[in-house]
Formats: structure tokens, sequence, C-alpha cells
């Protein structure tokens, strides 16, 4: 199936601190501004955080620069985290609501939404880098459809993981976001609330060894329409 992936990850903020040379000063702000929390480990889980997750751009360290300032502070728990695969599933990347009873006609088509992306960030959960949190959320158009009776929408969606093979699912949580359209319109795009997972990390498990998956909760029927239309 095909599916589209991210690589989310880390990188230092800009650096300012009085010291000997720009190095110094970008290694001592380095080692002092990443920092950890120690929650307990456990089973990989996902959480909603209950707030609205925000995106920078803004100048990063090159890669070659970064780890030689990161490899001076002393404590190899400080190293950025690293994130796991995060993808959308194909299959599930499209949801088409119809009225009760008016079949699968564009008539009867009440909400069409699409996820056109996710963005996310990965941070250790304690100084033992025994857990991992990503945090994610997910960017989603939507069709207001000529069924449509009011002008607000629930779409359900899921976020699992799963193992590096996909082939079984460790977690999954269902939720849903709810869409609203303006007056006099029929399109938007949403990104939904911001939801957590933690994985548990060791000599076992390291963050290429899960795969987040995010997509729509479908029902036969409309996975079923999803894979006679094919990707849109």
């Amino acid at each position: 199936m095909r599916r589209a992936f991210v690589q989310p990850g880390a990188t230092p903020r800009a650096l300012a601190r009085a010291g000997r040379g720009a190095l110094s000063r970008a290694a001592a702000f380095a080692c002092r501004s990443l920092t950890a929390r120690r929650p307990p480990p456990g089973t990989p889980t996902v959480t909603p955080t209950g707030t609205r997750m925000a995106t920078k751009a803004g100048a990063a360290l090159p890669l070659l620069g970064a780890l030689a300032l990161l490899g001076g502070c002393g404590d190899a728990s400080l190293l950025p985290a690293r994130c796991p695969r995060i993808a959308i599933l194909a299959d599930a990347a499209d949801l088409t609501q119809f009225r009760p009873g008016g079949g699968q006609d564009l008539t009867a088509m009440q909400v069409d939404g699409r996820m056109v992306g996710v963005s996310g960030q990965c941070d250790y959960a304690g100084r033992g880098r025994e857990a991992l949190n990503v945090t994610l959320s997910v960017a989603i158009e939507a069709e207001r459809g000529p069924a449509a009776e009011g002008r607000t929408a629930d779409l359900p969606y899921f976020i699992a993981v799963t193992g590096r093979d996909e082939r079984r699912i460790l977690d999954k949580q269902p939720t849903v976001t709810t869409v609203r359209f303006g007056a006099n319109t029929t399109r938007t795009t949403v990104r939904t609330d911001s939801m957590t997972i933690r994985l548990p990390l060791g000599d076992r498990h390291q963050a290429e060894d899960y795969t987040v998956l995010v997509g729509f909760q479908l029902t036969p029927e409309q996975l079923a329409l999803n894979r006679r239309r094919g990707p849109r």
C-alpha cells in the first residue's frame, strides 16, 4: 500500500550565550536546553494532550555541527531524540459520508475528508531514555456535500502503533475531529488536536522498531469505496 512518510526530528534552538567564541556558546546552550521529563515506562500508549500542536520553521544547525556540539555535553541522554516512521495509511486516507439510505450518489454526499499531512516531534521521556514521546497532528481537507444538514461534521480517525513490519498492532486509539464550515463555504482545511504517543525504549526496543499509522476510522462500505476509486 502507498504511504506518505514524514520524518520529523528535534533541532537545537537559536543559540545565544556569552562565552568564548560562537562554538563554545552553542555547545553550552545545547547542553543546557535539551532537557527531558521522567514519566514511568510502559507499553505503547496514545493519549490526547488537549492542546493544539504548533510547528515552527526556523534556522537549524547543520547536522555535523549539531553533532559536534552535542558530543561535548558529556551526557548521552541529552542527544536529540530519533523519531519512528510515521505514515498515513493509503486505504484510510479518505472518508466520504453519505446521507443514510441515499446510496453513494454525489447528491447524497454529506462530507468528504482527506488526510493531506502529518506533523510531529519526538522527545525522550526520561534522562535514561527509557521511553519516547511522539507528539503529532494531522492536517485534513474537508468538503461539505449537497446533502449536509448543518455546518459541522464529525470525522472519526485513529492513531495506531505497530511493529517494524506493520503486521502486529501494539496500540490503537480511535478519536474524532470536528470540522466547521463557515457561511457560504464548502471547503476548509483543519488540523487535529495534537496526540502524544509514548513508546517504551531499551536494549530490545529502539525508535526504528516502531511504525505510527494514522487514518480515518472507516466502515466496510467506506473502505470498499476507497479501494475502488483509488488514491486521489
